[in-house]
């Protein structure tokens, strides 16, 4: 069936989200619209990607509101939030921004001696995530 741009499902999940979508009923929705959307696919073709630009804007000024409800004060939660962010900004890539993020949280709690408090998924998660910043190192 191919693939869609991430732009795309992002804008269609956070503006569910915004809408008060909170079910799986929502995703089911936004599945079927997307697939009737293969249909009218020359259509859509025909908008340039410039017309997503405001949506876009409009979703990373609402991702960046959710800064304010975290407690910057608490260095071991705020920096890895901080840390993930430009991440995200630098690399282009959330998942990668995600990625680096997580691994900061490990990194900055063990050095806090507060290793107790990583769930042990977390740790586990860390192993494929250390792959993954080497191997994009060396490409």
């Amino acid at each position: 069936m191919g693939g869609i741009p991430a732009a795309t499902a992002l804008i269609e999940s956070s503006a569910a989200a915004e809408a008060g979508g909170k079910t799986g009923l929502t995703a089911l929705s936004a599945a079927v619209m997307f697939l009737l959307m293969l249909l009218f696919t020359p259509v859509a073709l025909m908008i340039p990607k410039e017309a997503t630009a405001p949506a876009l804007i409009l979703i990373g000024l609402n991702m960046f509101s959710g800064l304010r409800k975290v407690d910057l004060a608490n260095f071991t939660d705020g920096l890895p939030v901080l840390m993930m962010v430009m991440i995200t900004l630098i690399a282009n890539s959330f998942g990668t921004g995600i990625a680096g993020g997580l691994l900061f949280y490990i990194v900055i709690k063990a050095i806090a001696g507060k290793w107790r408090e990583i769930p042990i998924g977390l740790w586990v998660l860390a192993v494929p995530l250390v792959y993954y910043f080497a191997t994009l190192v060396r490409h």
